[in-house]
């Protein structure tokens, strides 16, 4: 019998002041992927997108002090660099990991975690993300939502269609058939720009709560039947 097991990694962080509402909107929406790579257009002309310099710098710069970055290859947007003593440190967008916020932002992303986790070697569900139809114009993908029933095919059904952001199961379901995996997907997609589509694996689901390499919490999650 396999076991599903969640982590929650929450890094140790300064206190910030409060955001305000306009503010805390506008982070909110931000969370859910790369909006500089959004191709912007104006009078019909396609704009290149914003250039992200931190990721190229990172890899220049990390050997000269005997460390290694490892770039999310689909987007080039995220990282991971490793030091010699051990130490991992994260980035994400232009932003360096100075008190571990970038390690927090990573793990809200369910996709990028699930990479940095299997590079670590960690067992990882298989799956693949998708994105709304606003989004896949924005930035000239076909894996829209048609896209992820052809590849829930591949998996076999039933699968399991989640937000990449969001916590305690919210907009989660196990679909059996295309009407539930097009309901389930569009139900993602008005809070969320990103879906994932990953293969069910049937076990004990436990969730564990890690605070600076500490357990602080673990607890076994049953479903309502």
């Amino acid at each position: 019998m396999l076991t599903a097991m969640h982590c929650v990694m929450i890094p140790h962080m300064n206190p910030v002041r409060k955001q305000n509402r306009r503010t805390a909107k506008k982070s909110k929406a931000s969370q859910s992927r790369p909006r500089a790579l959004r191709k912007r257009f104006s009078n019909g002309v396609k704009k290149k997108s914003e250039h992200l310099v931190l990721a190229g710098l990172l890899k220049k710069l990390a050997p000269r002090i005997g460390a290694r970055v490892l770039l999310e290859p689909e987007w080039k947007i995220a990282g991971q660099i490793q030091f010699d003593n051990g130490r991992k440190s994260y980035f994400r967008y232009n932003t360096l990991d100075l008190n571990p916020v970038g390690a927090s932002d990573i793990a809200k992303d369910k996709d990028y975690a699930n990479f940095f986790m299997r590079s670590m070697g960690y067992a990882t569900v298989r799956g693949k993300s998708f994105f709304s139809d606003e989004w896949c114009e924005a930035i000239g993908s076909k894996r829209n939502i048609h896209a992820a029933y052809r590849y829930a095919q591949t998996l076999g059904l039933p699968v399991i269609v989640k937000p990449n952001s969001g916590t305690q199961g919210t907009d989660v379901a196990l679909v059996h058939s295309k009407k539930d995996f097009y309901r389930a997907m569009k139900q993602v997609f008005r809070h969320d720009r990103i879906a994932l589509v990953q293969q069910y694996v049937r076990g004990r689901d436990y969730r564990i709560v890690v605070l600076d390499k500490e357990v602080i919490s673990a607890y076994e999650h049953r479903r309502k039947t």
